[in-house]
């Protein structure tokens, strides 16, 4: 409970200072980046729910499910089976996403380590049980989030000319992040997947709200 507790308190602090850095101005400012970054979230979590974004990513938390309690019953894995395990279970996190696609368009790296610390956090849990080479995860890990990084950095940054494009980017990850930590205290049940979309709506919405 306690280390439940830590996580969320991280995902909310990070989130927080999301928020926090990328919002400025007058007041009535303020409160419309607010008002552009949920109305992006809503956009963006209706569009998610169409492709059924969150149905894909319990699909890969399924899998590395039944693969985990094969293993613990087997109280064996091979180690193929243990770093495929791993690799899906944190490929099932929407944070593993938006991590890398924030830092690809602002340079911000705060997602990333805190998706960094859960993960090995999480690989400390299942060495236990699946072994050391749960630890080689990190490698497949890393592989597809520099992918995603690379994509932000090159395909998407050279259309974000105005900073407060990517502000807005910074300020809408802040919120998934705190929604994570609800979810993480179990306060809440949120659909964070469907929220990815919003990443792409917010500059856009802030460049037709100027």
């Amino acid at each position: 409970l306690s280390l439940k507790r830590a996580i969320a308190l991280v995902l909310f602090l990070v989130g927080f200072k999301l928020i926090w850095d990328n919002v400025g101005g007058a007041f009535a400012q303020v409160g419309k980046q607010l008002a552009i970054a949920l109305l992006a979230l809503s956009v963006g979590n209706l569009v998610g729910a169409l492709l059924h974004f969150q149905h894909g990513a319990n699909f890969l938390g399924r899998k590395a499910a039944e693969r985990f309690n094969h293993a613990r019953t087997q109280n064996t894995a091979s180690a193929s089976d243990a770093i495929l395990t791993v690799s899906l279970l944190y490929a099932s996190n929407p944070i593993g996403i938006i991590g890398p696609i924030h830092e690809g368009l602002s340079g911000d790296w705060r997602i990333l380590l805190a998706k960094a610390a859960l993960d090995g956090l999480a690989t400390l849990g299942f060495v236990g049980i699946c072994g050391w080479p749960v630890i080689l995860s990190g490698i497949a890990g890393l592989a597809y989030q520099s992918i995603l990084w690379l994509a932000a950095h090159s395909l998407l940054l050279p259309y974000l000319p105005d900073r407060n494009l990517i502000d807005a980017i910074g300020v809408t990850s802040g919120f998934i992040l705190i929604s994570s930590a609800l979810v993480a205290l179990d306060l809440r049940k949120v659909a964070l997947a469907n929220f990815i979309p919003a990443l792409f709506f917010a500059p856009l919405l802030t460049a037709w709200w100027r």
